[in-house]
């Protein structure tokens, strides 16, 4: 089972400490939690793990393999995947295509194979739009197909995003703000799919202000303040921290 490791991690832009030696695992099968206020430097671990961002000083391992100075798209053929707090996708295409193009890890056919029409190619671009269509209807957005992804409503967009960066079945995916506007039934809706992800043995990194939500799904959750891991531990254990409750809302924690 594949395991995400960031030891002694560290992000220093000039002389702002964004993250300051920061260690944390994100299991295989398990949805791990990332919480903190805002400023606090969670997007900016993601940044760091994807390869957006290179580390000051520390170290990122995917199992045994070290991830700490690839390439954004190196990472991602290691079989790292994100989602972004702002949606990404091609607001002009369709749905179905703004899936299939996650599929690109598993793309064997050549660009110019493509180009030129080769059956090997078509056949190929069938295969991708057949497991495209069977992962929206995961994510209850198959009606949506033949829309243009733009036209659809925040939270289906939301739903696409994720759907794409899970198409090549990566080991880890960092879901980043993934429930940010959702409704509580929409949230509750995206608790279910991210619990099937689990199962299937996918790890969550699942970077969030929705306490509740993280708290329900987690196992074991992280809190990052200023840069800092202020706690960690199973949820129950971290939302009654002094120095958690502190961060979230300010003043002294008895006072609270």
């Amino acid at each position: 089972m594949s395991s995400l490791r960031i030891e002694n991690a560290c992000k220093y832009f000039g002389g702002l400490k964004a993250v300051d030696g920061i260690n944390m695992t994100v299991p295989a099968g398990r949805i791990t939690g990332l919480i903190g206020p805002n400023g606090a430097g969670k997007s900016t671990v993601v940044n760091m793990i994807s390869g957006v961002y290179s580390l000051t000083r520390g170290e990122v391992y995917l199992d045994d393999q070290q991830l700490t100075r690839l390439h954004v798209d190196e990472v991602a053929r290691r079989g790292i995947a994100r989602t972004f707090q702002n949606i990404r996708l091609l607001p002009e295409e369709s749905v179905l295509d703004n899936v299939v193009i996650g599929y690109f890890r598993k793309q064997q056919s050549g660009v110019m194979a493509s180009l030129m029409g080769l059956p090997v190619a078509l056949a190929e671009t069938r295969r991708l739009r057949e497991q495209a269509w069977e992962l929206l209807g995961r994510f209850g957005i198959q009606k949506y197909a033949d829309y243009e992804a733009g036209s659809l409503p925040y939270g289906h967009q939301r739903r696409v995003e994720m759907a794409r960066s899970i198409a090549a079945a990566p080991r880890i995916v960092m879901l980043d703000e993934p429930v940010a506007g959702m409704n509580e039934v929409e949230s509750a809706e995206m608790a279910e799919i991210f619990e099937d992800l689990a199962r299937s043995g996918m790890g969550l990194l699942l970077i969030e202000h929705n306490v509740a939500f993280v708290s329900r799904l987690c196992s074991q959750v992280y809190v990052l303040d200023s840069g800092r891991m202020i706690a960690e531990g199973p949820p129950e254990t971290v939302t009654r921290d002094p120095k958690v409750i502190e961060a979230y809302i300010g003043g002294k924690a008895d006072a609270a």
